[in-house]
């Protein structure tokens, strides 16, 4: 049964909607991405955890907006070691939760730990997984880290003190019309002498970033990356979004999606 979602509607008189009211809208399938979390900044010979993803929520249950303006919300990634930000659908219940930023943060997929054996971060149930555990021990030549968890697996742990974890699988979705891969895990910081710098994930991925590898000096881990809300409606409807950046466009079937990837509002 589908959604009926009534925040912003115009209120209705008799049996009739308001004069002047458009008519509602069913979204027949929603993408909301978290921004990813940041990966670890690395110390003295020890590896940064790589980031988390954003949480990632498909569905194709029917929601309908009446007519109104609703508020939607892209999460920005997070900068080196921080957590990312939450990404919403004004009136649909559930948020896609921030991914976690190394070393170890839970979130909607955790971050791997750093090099050592300190905890890795737990994900979000049916948003994401895990993060990898790290290997080494603190005060050695060379620890390395485990990789962020992402949509479509846990992150790896280190196999050795000098090589990382990798960071956890996405989930590819093709609600735009062309097969993307969302929220992927960042990668661990390995040990010497196989320190690496830390990555920064793509825009509007939900990505985690990398860990930084673990060089005398430490270095700096990579940013996440934001988020991204995506709605698909019958080619029929009638909506804007705004500001500019965000779209509307026509896919393969004819159907109209509307693609957000900066906060904005959606108009019915």
């Amino acid at each position: 049964m589908p959604l009926l979602s009534t925040r912003g509607a115009v209120s209705a008189k008799g049996f009739g909607l308001t004069a002047g009211a458009k008519p509602p809208v069913t979204f027949n399938a929603l993408l909301i991405v978290a921004g990813g979390g940041g990966g670890a900044s690395s110390g003295a010979n020890v590896g940064g955890g790589g980031g988390g993803a954003g949480g990632y929520i498909y569905s194709t249950t029917p929601v309908i907006f009446k007519s109104g303006i609703y508020t939607i919300t892209v999460g920005a990634g997070g900068s080196a070691s921080t957590n990312g930000n939450n990404s919403s659908i004004a009136t649909v219940p559930t948020s896609a939760i921030a991914g976690g930023g190394g070393n170890g943060n839970p979130g909607g997929s955790g971050a791997g730990s750093n090099g050592g054996n300190t905890p890795f971060g737990s994900g979000t149930p049916g948003q994401g997984n895990p993060g990898g555990q790290g290997n080494g021990t603190v005060g050695s030549q060379a620890t390395s880290a485990g990789g962020g968890g992402g949509a479509g697996g846990a992150g790896g742990s280190a196999p050795s003190r000098c090589n990382a974890g990798g960071g956890g699988s996405g989930t590819s979705n093709s609600i735009t019309g062309s097969a993307v891969t969302y929220a992927f895990g960042g990668a661990g910081g390995a040990g010497f002498p196989n320190a690496n710098p830390g990555s920064n994930a793509g825009a509007n991925s939900g990505g985690g970033g990398g860990g930084s590898g673990g060089r005398c000096s430490g270095g700096t881990g990579g940013s996440g990356g934001s988020g991204i809300v995506v709605l698909k409606a019958p080619g029929s409807s009638k909506f804007t979004v705004s500001p500019g950046t965000n779209t509307v466009t026509t896919v393969p079937g004819g159907c109209k999606v509307a693609t957000f990837t900066v906060p904005g509002n959606l108009t019915i």
